[in-house]
C-alpha cells in the first residue's frame, strides 16, 4: 500500500511539473511613436542645449504633440536648463518630425527654440 502511494504522489508531482512548465514567447511590443518621439525631444533638447549654450544641465519641461493629416508630427513645449552657477533657464522650443515606419525613427524637418530667459 505504501508503495502505491509513494507512486501515486510521485505521478503527481511530475504532472504538476509539467504543467507549469509551458513558456510563452516573448511577444515584440511595437514602440509607441508618441513616446520615442518625447524620447527623441530630450536628445534634441540636451544636443541643442550643449551645442549652443553653456549648461549643466537640460531637460524637456512640456512636450506637446500634433499630428497633422500628412502624418507630420509637430512638437511645441518648453525646456529647462541650469548652467554651472545654477541659474535656471527656460525656452520654448517647436520642431516637426516624420515617422519612417522601416527603421522606427523620426527625421527632423525643423526645429527651433527661442533664446532661454532666466527663471530662477
Amino acid at each position: 500500500m505504501k508503495k502505491w502511494t509513494a507512486l501515486l504522489i510521485a505521478l503527481v508531482m511530475c504532472l504538476s511539473l509539467c504543467a507549469c512548465g509551458g513558456g510563452q514567447e516573448a511577444v515584440e511590443e511595437t514602440p509607441n511613436p508618441e513616446q520615442l518621439l518625447r524620447d527623441k525631444m530630450e536628445f534634441v533638447i540636451d544636443t541643442y542645449c550643449s551645442l549652443y549654450y553653456s549648461v549643466k544641465a537640460s531637460n524637456v519641461a512640456k512636450c506637446y504633440i500634433e499630428i497633422d493629416d500628412n502624418g507630420v508630427y509637430r512638437t511645441t513645449g518648453k525646456a529647462r536648463m541650469t548652467d554651472e552657477y545654477g541659474d535656471t533657464y527656460e525656452a520654448k522650443f517647436e520642431g516637426l518630425y516624420e515617422f519612417n515606419e522601416e527603421d522606427g525613427d523620426f527625421k527632423q524637418i525643423n526645429f527651433k527654440m527661442e533664446t532661454p530667459t532666466k527663471i530662477s
